[in-house]
């Protein structure tokens, strides 16, 4: 479909992210404190179903940026522990170079590791410091209202990524430990009251960030042309959730305004991350090569459909350590299978802090995960009861499973499919058929 503009020409595109944030902002999470974000989702679309292709930090952004699986793209483990793109040309920030627009980086990015191999035009500030960054947004936005050229701009905000185990805070901690609840799935102990308690004052203090950004744009005269894709890499650094397959770990708030965009709207229908890049190359008058496995969000940014997709994959690789899983998702059900011969949680995958140390005490990391996993997410949406060994649910768990392992097959994904027949055909027979 072609999409009509409120303004003739190519709008500017702010993508405004930061790490671990989840669905823990206002207005998806009540006990988020984050007017700055509200604000914005009331000025556009919010889809509370959003999930990243995969649910640690490079692997994610990569699949945001390329509209390809982590498989696909090469960026199956963290940029910093050696893994790159199997080519840069095929990020965003090429593709949009290509359309005449002039690309730039605030803040951090975490595809590579280092900023000049993405490509951008002009780095502002590529540390996690959230003054420099606002600052260097607040004078980029200045100059820029005397320039024609179309611009797409990276703001990336640490927080409230971990600083080795403890949160970033700001100058004001809104949520005190003895009467925050743990966030929901997690055990409520004194040390996960006192872990959540810092990352939502956390999440504010990213918050604010976003507040200097968003009144820079609008004080610039920028703000009415400027599409802006808002959202963050994976679910909260907690155990059970970032680096995991269920909605605690793939789901994340996406948030668009701007331009042909609904104002003001909630969108519940099932979307991934991989949708970001058609949707962007749409609105910039281009177009996602044939191998893209994303779909343009703008029948549904402009309520002109309902729906555009059935299913969400994702996957988990390498992280810290190689904990490999697939998974799919539908309105209905998630299903994850594990790939590795050990089913043991591993620690290392999990980020470091008080409720890891909690879970730890009380056993968590001893125990082994089941082989399968489904979930019925309309009855048991935390998705705490597995009924992947419930003979009932049987058919479900296979077609589930074929469906995953023909997109290993389609989508090349050599690691996933190799690992599947090493490790899970002699297993198979668990599952009630």
């Amino acid at each position: 479909m072609s999409i009509q503009y409120a303004v003739m020409e190519k709008p500017n595109i702010l993508y405004l992210h930061c790490h671990d944030a989840g669905r823990i902002v206002e207005p998806l999470y009540d006990g988020a404190i984050t007017p700055n974000l509200k604000e914005l989702a009331e000025r556009g679309m919010t889809f509370s179903n959003a999930h990243a292709a995969c649910p640690t930090c490079s692997p994610s952004r990569a699949s945001l940026l390329t509209g390809r699986s982590p498989h696909c793209s090469g960026m199956m483990g963290l940029a910093h522990l050696g893994y790159r793109f199997h080519s840069y040309k095929k990020h965003l920030v090429q593709r949009l170079r290509e359309l005449d627009y002039s690309t730039v980086l605030a803040g951090i990015q975490h595809e590579a590791p280092l900023s000049e191999m993405i490509g951008y035009d002009r780095i502002l500030v590529d540390r996690p410091n959230p003054d420099e960054i606002c600052e260097s947004v607040e004078e980029y936005f200045a100059s820029r209202a005397r320039t024609s050229q179309p611009f797409f701009l990276s703001v990336g905000i640490h927080q409230p990524h971990r600083e080795k185990s403890t949160f970033p805070e700001g100058t004001e901690r809104p949520m005190k430990e003895e009467n925050t609840a743990p966030l929901r799935g997690l055990l409520d102990g004194p040390e996960t009251r006192a872990d959540t308690a810092n990352y939502l004052n956390s999440i504010t203090f990213m918050d604010f960030s976003v507040g200097r950004v968003l009144n820079s744009l609008q004080q610039s005269g920028l703000g009415e042309n400027t599409l802006i894709v808002c959202t963050t890499d994976h679910g909260p650094p907690f155990p059970g959730m970032k680096c995991n397959l269920k909605d605690s770990g793939t789901g994340v708030y996406l948030f668009f305004s701007g331009p042909g965009v609904s104002k003001g709207k909630l969108n519940n229908e099932l979307v991934s991350h991989l949708d970001c890049f058609a949707t962007i190359m749409e609105a910039a008058g281009g177009a996602p090569e044939s191998d893209c496995e994303g779909f343009s969000l703008w029948p549904l940014l402009a309520e002109e459909k309902h729906s555009i997709r059935e299913c969400v994959f994702g996957e988990v690789n390498d992280h810290v350590d190689f904990e490999p899983m697939r998974s799919i998702r539908t309105k209905e059900f998630c299903f994850i299978m594990r790939l590795s011969k050990s089913l043991r949680p591993s620690l290392a995958n999990c980020d470091a802090g008080l409720s890891r140390k909690f879970y730890k005490r009380e056993g968590f990391f001893d125990r082994d995960h089941s082989r399968f996993e489904l979930y019925d997410l309309d009855n048991d949406p935390l998705e705490t009861d597995n009924l992947a060994e419930n003979p009932e649910y049987g058919s479900i768990c296979r077609e589930f499973e074929e469906r995953i392992v023909e997109h290993m097959r389609t989508t090349n994904d050599l690691v996933g499919y190799n690992l599947y027949g090493q490790n899970i055909r002699p297993i198979n027979l668990k599952i009630a058929r």
